[in-house]
């Protein structure tokens, strides 16, 4: 093996240990919250970022207009979150003006896309459909 596929092999270990979490923490009914009834995207953001958390990665605190959203420090991976209301978009998205791209500033973006519902009520908290892809 050579120092690339070594670093490529910890890459991949390293984000498919967080879509498992992920996948764990939906089957297990962990909620989204929203702050308020009109918040569209940092109820997701919120929930990743609690979602690093609990899996003990250090990751410099997300900020308004900040690409990718969550910077991995001991990783060169970058996550990008992506809420989607349904009904609502289905096949587009906001990706802050920047062109879609699988390396940025020496990090490996992975855009990660939660679904959430549209709610004409005050229900401030549901589960989520989840998915991601890595752009390259």
């Amino acid at each position: 093996m050579t120092e690339l596929d070594d670093e490529f092999s910890v890459l991949a270990e390293s984000i498919s240990s967080i879509f498992t979490a992920a996948a764990a923490a939906i089957a297990d009914g962990v909620l989204i919250r929203r702050a308020t009834q009109k918040d569209k995207e940092f109820h997701f953001q919120n929930w990743f970022g609690a979602l690093l958390d609990r899996e003990g990665l250090d990751f410099d605190e997300p900020g308004r207009n900040t690409y990718p959203d969550f910077r991995i420090v001991h990783n060169p991976v970058g996550y990008e979150i992506k809420g989607l209301g349904v009904p609502g978009r289905e096949t587009t998205y906001d990706c802050n003006s920047q062109i879609p791209h699988g390396i940025y500033r020496g990090r490996h973006i992975i855009y990660v896309f939660g679904r959430y519902p549209v709610l004409k009520q005050t229900s401030i908290q549901y589960s989520t459909l989840y998915s991601a892809t890595a752009l390259s």
